[in-house]
């Protein structure tokens, strides 16, 4: 093809010669329409003034609606532009037709370009002489730089409109201009998106025999995959990121590449290019021109789906890795949504300092266009052709919908992992084929295709899935088309074989973030029903803008050309395309879980198959007619190809330039200067009101600039970014509820100023695009307070701030006895505190700062004589601060309304209470049934201290990191006694492993108190003398489940740790035998406590089998202790190590125990005394009655199925 020469240079001229495209200017526009503002009949006029802040105005569109119907059938209404009200000559007179009003209440109103310059004011004008119609906007003064005139005078109101302007060859120069300042960001971009990968193959897979396009998309592909794969493991290593390190690696990465280049001189890194990679670098080149066009008038990345992955980047660089949980930005303890794009997006801001909108603007437009070397390298990879790969590259450049139009959805999580889709196939597809003769080639290839499998799962994971799909279907399609040759007993079993070995790799190396995906995504899809079929009806308005019906009938006679050229990838991409529809749960077959993919997630994506099989068809014609064109014709046909497919691409890229939604675009530039106020003046723990929007899946997400307040300033708002959707049930119903209440009262200052008095909120936002809340009405109210108004944006602050629990946000402040004072009262409730008469070594009672509060809010209190003794209070010292506490005997504590006492005082005690009084202590009711059932039979209430949660599940009565940080710490100590020589502070000696079952709240600490020896100052010494340090392994059910891995992995474990929290206690986790299989010295360590029951029916055991339950007097058994002979027969115990348990970790240090204890509980029985007694708790009522209730024995659910909920 030496004359595609002539292809690439037309290709380079076409976005200059594309000719006049209109585009939307979000910025200059009002686009709320929800109210009538204005009717205009015979003899009326209703105008409009606005700025274009771009020359070239060429259109406006307004939202009217027909309020009369004309007399006469072709009746009109005429638009008229003037340059101002005071203007004689109109500077274009447009006629509409009421029929085109009636169609649609968006209409179109098309003008001449304008001559003038940027920011140029204009007056719109509507009249009618027959008929009439109503103007659609804003019933209040809300856009900035105009007004609303009716019949020539001003009213409060704008009308909604958008505009429209030429972009035209000026522009486009003017853009390349502005362009050059920022070259210098082609650094960074291929730095990051091409070195890696380029350096991995010219490593590991230089024997592959590739052109320059399918080596880039290669390069980009396993780029894009390392990314996120490396985060996951320093995160799990506690290695955080910084600007300073992703600078040097990367340096080191180019290094790489020029000392490799300079080995492979004189063809350094095989640099050389054909015409056939010209053309596609033009193509290229053009799509991303195209793209970059298509944003330039984005203040930040359009929609919902961009907000939160702004929110996640600004995350991943505050804590340098991935986050833990979202729960500080967007209310939801979840974080296992996929996090590749964002740490990806995370290092390009690292290398180029963009600010985040800018940064996640450029990324995701460059990596659209990225897109289309991923579509050439598919399309060779099926059809070994690659003028088919160049046309099915143009084919999704420039005339499909996708995966351009994915900008208006800031869809770059899914767009990220088509980009990798490609390059994983191709690799798992050289594995497959297994044609590599050295066992390093072919360890190399495995190596690069497991990080390209790994990476893109961590990408997305429906495009995972869709990528396990395309191999199913390719597997199948190469058996059959093979069926003749090899037998399928002797084909099938190896290739299986690769393919499973490959999805271990790639499991081994993600690994660590599979618990946290299966605690927030996989484990509620399998609580789900089976879902019920939804009968296949494709969405054809997401695959034919643009010239995307084009593409689909090329894609359809390319399907039925592969079957006649007896090609097998036609068939096979077909098949991939049923099962994706059938994935989402489309046609008639149920599925029995919830694959997370949906119908939408499948056709946005189905321009990879589209754009494969139109240009084999394509490619293929031409390659047939060349066989029999005369030689003498061959030139000039190629010259007229190359032509034909110039002006082809002149007239795609017309229909896409403007294709985005300007309705999806929620940002303006006016809220980034906003926001930046709200930075400089605002604290950081202050929340927003922002405006709301049903977005879907019964979510709501805010309409306008305000949602960009969390990612671009940390700051809270209601409703937060949509991943809230993770959490917890009741949390997304308050947040729910909040936002619908803000739609329908955002008119209402009196009704908004109440909701957020509930939710403690002390600020509202109104954007610049705007939505329900009303700035006139707030800025009119005595209610609030105007402290940010500019360029359309309002900022308004409660003038009074009511103090009221936080119904959604969980994070509380402590409270503290000036919190109390002026609320002191009279409750005429009397509580008893006992003192724990147990072990020796239990010393813990509530302090007197304590009980000083208890006396603030009014209880009658009661103390059992020598209370606190054991902390070294004497009686005096209560009394002295709460002068009206009486000391009695125990029996008189046990006789009063409430009884307060830390742990649970006893079957026996239960008998001095009065029917009715309420026991309030740690009640464990999930593994206590019998305790559970006793209560109820006497007729009392209880408040079970370890059930007292927050609306996310969350303990509020917690001391778990004392747990866990003592528990390892006491461990650690006996695992020094009994290391084996030359002891645990040899520097020689391998890294200490320790296992923990379960990673909840206790296990998280656990594994941070195992990094550090349970003790900081023991870490630090360890480290000053060179010891080598503590590898921590998690694991849940999931890994447990299978005794084989879990065996192995105790086999080489020196403290297993149990922080499970079992729903079922009645088998174990790990079995006593196998603690036969571990190290003599190794130690088990029981934090969670569970009892020993051999009642049949409330059988309950440790989730280590066989280790005595310990106190805080003895809590450390050797193997030979006699407390394994008190274990109950029906527990195993032969197999024996060192155990460490105790009843009560944190009473290792009563004094900040009970500390900590009486600030979480002070509020709480603050809310009992207020409410005059826990009869009176409304479960459904303010934060803390919400969080007591959850705890009350009359609440708690199906008691007779142990104690679950």
């Amino acid at each position: 093809m030496r004359n595609k020469t002539a292809l690439v240079a037309v290709l380079f001229l076409c976005l200059v010669l594309s000719g006049c495209v209109t585009l939307k200017d979000p910025e200059a526009s009002q686009e709320y329409s929800a109210d009538l503002v204005a009717t205009v009949g015979p003899g009326q006029t209703a105008g409009q003034t606005f700025v274009s802040r771009r020359p070239r105005l060429n259109q406006v569109q307004l939202w009217l609606r027909q309020a009369k119907p004309p007399v006469q059938p072709d009746g009109e209404v005429f638009a008229e532009l003037y340059a101002s009200p005071e203007a004689e000559q109109p500077l274009a007179r447009v006629a509409i037709r009421y029929a085109t009003i009636a169609r649609s209440l968006l209409v179109t109103i098309p003008l001449p370009p304008q001559s003038d310059e940027p920011d140029q004011g204009y007056y719109l004008v509507l009249k009618t002489g027959d008929g009439a119609i109503g103007v659609l906007g804003r019933a209040e003064d809300a856009y900035p730089f105009g007004e609303l005139l009716v019949n020539g005078g001003a009213v409060d109101a704008d009308a909604a409109f958008r505009l429209g302007y030429a972009y035209d060859a000026p522009a486009m120069i003017h853009d390349a201009t502005k362009a050059l300042s920022g070259i210098w960001l082609l650094i960074p971009i291929i730095v990051l998106l091409w070195a890696p990968g380029r350096l991995l193959l010219s490593v590991f897979a230089g024997q592959l025999r590739l052109d320059w396009g399918e080596r880039s998309a290669l390069a980009i592909g396993l780029s894009m995959a390392l990314v996120p794969l490396v985060m996951l493991w320093t995160t799990a290593l506690h290695l955080s990121w910084t600007r300073t390190g992703v600078i040097l690696v990367y340096t080191s990465v180019v290094a790489g590449l020029v000392w490799r280049a300079w080995r492979t001189r004189p063809h350094p890194l095989r640099l050389s290019l054909d015409s056939t990679d010209l053309v596609l670098a033009s193509i290229l080149a053009f799509s991303l021109l195209i793209r970059l066009a298509m944003v330039r008038d984005l203040a930040a990345p359009a929609w919902v789906d961009s907000v939160h992955h702004a929110t996640i980047t600004r995350l991943i660089l505050q804590e340098g890795g991935f986050p833990q949980s979202y729960a500080l930005t967007m209310q939801t303890e979840a974080s296992g949504y996929h996090p590749g794009f964002h740490s990806l997006a995370a290092a390009f801001h690292w290398l180029s300092g963009l600010d985040l909108p800018e940064n996640l603007l450029l990324l995701g437009q460059v990596l659209n266009a990225a897109c289309i070397l991923g579509v050439y390298l598919l399309t060779t990879t099926l059809t070994n052709d690659r003028r088919a790969g160049l046309f099915a590259a143009l084919i999704a450049g420039v005339f499909s919908p996708m995966p351009a139009y994915y900008t208006s959805w800031g869809r770059y999580t899914q767009l990220a992992g088509l980009v990798i889709l490609p390059a994983a196939f191709k690799l798992v597809q050289v594995v497959l084929e297994d044609g590599q003769t050295t066992w390093k080639n072919r360890a190399s290839l495995w190596g690069l295709a497991a990080v390209a499998c790994g990476g893109l799962f961590m990408t997305h994971y429906r495009v995972a899935i869709f990528l396990a799909l395309l191999l199913a279907a390719y597997l199948l399609g190469e058996t059959l088309r093979n069926l003749d040759k090899t037998p399928l007993w002797r084909s099938l079993p190896p290739v299986l074989g690769r393919l499973g070995a490959l999805a271990g790799i790639s499991l081994l190396i993600t690994l660590p973030w599979w618990p946290n995906l299966y605690q927030s995504m996989i484990a509620p899809r399998l609580a789900l029903h089976p879902l019920a079929p939804i009968p296949l009806k494709v969405d054809w308005g997401l695959l034919t803008p643009a010239y995307g019906k084009a593409a689909l009938i090329l894609a359809a006679g390319g399907l039925v050309w592969s079957v006649f050229r007896a090609r097998w990838f036609g068939p096979v991409l077909a098949l991939w395309v049923g099962l994706m529809y059938l994935s989402a749960n489309q046609g008639t077959v149920s599925l029995p879980v919830s694959t997370g993919i949906n119908k939408t997630s499948v056709e946005i994506m189905l321009f990879l198959p589209i754009a494969v099989l139109g240009g084999f068809l394509i490619g293929d014609l031409i390659d047939l007619s060349d066989r029999y064109m005369p030689a003498i014709l061959r030139r000039p046909y190629h010259i007229s190809i190359a032509l034909i497919t110039a002006a082809l691409g002149i007239i795609g890229a017309q229909k896409l330039l403007p294709i985005l939604n300007p309705s999806t675009l929620l940002f303006r530039q006016a809220d980034r200067q906003a926001i930046t106020w709200i930075e400089n003046n605002l604290a950081k723990d202050e929340r927003f009101l922002i405006n709301p929007f049903l977005w879907g899946y019964d979510l709501y997400a805010g309409q306008d600039g305000g949602s960009w307040i969390t990612p671009l300033s940390g700051r809270l708002t209601l409703p937060p970014p949509v991943l809230y959707g993770l959490g917890d049930e009741a949390e997304v119903k308050a947040i729910t509820q909040a936002s619908r209440q803000t739609l329908d009262h955002g008119k209402d200052p009196a009704a908004l100023h109440a909701l957020m008095q509930e939710q403690d909120i002390h600020y509202v936002y109104t954007g610049g695009r705007g939505g329900a809340i009303s700035p006139g009405a707030l800025k009119s109210s005595p209610l609030f307070e105007a402290l940010y108004h500019q360029d359309g944006v309002w900022i308004f602050r409660l003038r009074k701030r009511g103090i009221m629990p936080h119904k959604i946000l969980s994070y509380r402040k402590p409270y503290t006895i000036s919190d109390f004072r002026s609320e002191s009262m009279k409750s005429n409730l009397s509580i008893g505190l006992p003192r724990m008469h147990l072990e020796p070594g239990e010393k813990r009672d509530f302090l007197p700062e304590f009980v000083q509060r208890l006396c603030h809010f009014g209880f009658e209190i009661f103390l059992e004589h020598d209370y606190g003794i054991g902390m070294g209070y004497k009686e005096s010292d209560y009394v002295a601060l709460a002068p009206t506490a009486q000391l009695t005997t125990r029996l008189e504590t046990f006789n009063k309304d409430i009884i307060l006492v830390l742990r649970y005082p006893g079957d026996d005690a239960l008998a001095n209470m009065q029917p009715g009084a309420c026991l309030i202590s740690m009640l464990h009711y999930p593994t206590r049934p019998r305790r559970v059932a006793l209560l109820k039979e006497m007729g009392l209430e209880a408040i079970s201290l370890d059930s007292i949660q927050d609306d996310v599940g969350r303990r509020l009565i917690e001391n778990l990191r004392a747990v866990a940080w003592n528990g390892v710490e006491v461990s650690f100590k006996v695992l020094k006694e009994h290391y084996p020589p030359p002891g645990l502070e040899d520097p020689n000696r391998l890294p200490i492993k320790v296992t923990v079952l379960g990673a909840g709240a206790v296990g998280m600490f656990a594994i941070q108190a195992a990094i550090r020896y349970g003790n900081e100052k023991t870490w630090r010494h360890m480290a000053s003398i060179g010891a080598t340090g503590v590898q921590v392994t998690a694991v849940d059910y999931d890994l447990t489940n299978h005794p084989a891995i879990t065996q192995q992995i105790l086999k080489y474990t020196d403290i297993l740790v149990d922080a499970t929290q079992r729903p079922d206690p009645t088998s174990p986790v790990v079995l006593n035998e196998w603690i036969g299989l571990m190290r003599p010295h190794a130690v088990l360590l029981d934090l969670s406590v569970d009892p020993y029951d051999c009642d049949p029916v409330l059988r309950s055991v440790k989730g280590i089998e066989g280790i005595p339950q310990g106190n805080l007097d003895q809590y450390v058994f050797m193997p030979d202790d006699l407390a394994y002979e008190a274990i109950p027969p029906c527990v195993q115990t032969k197999e024996r190590r060192l155990a460490v348990s105790c009843y009560s970790w944190p009473g290792i240090y009563p004094k900040e125990c009970m500390d900590l204890y009486g600030k979480q509980l002070a509020p709480l029985l603050h809310e009992i005394a207020k409410r005059r007694g826990v009869q009176n708790i409304d479960r459904d009522g303010s934060f803390f009655q919400r969080a007591i209730g959850r705890a009350m024995l009359s609440n708690w659910k199906n008691i007779d199925e142990k104690g679950k909920q």
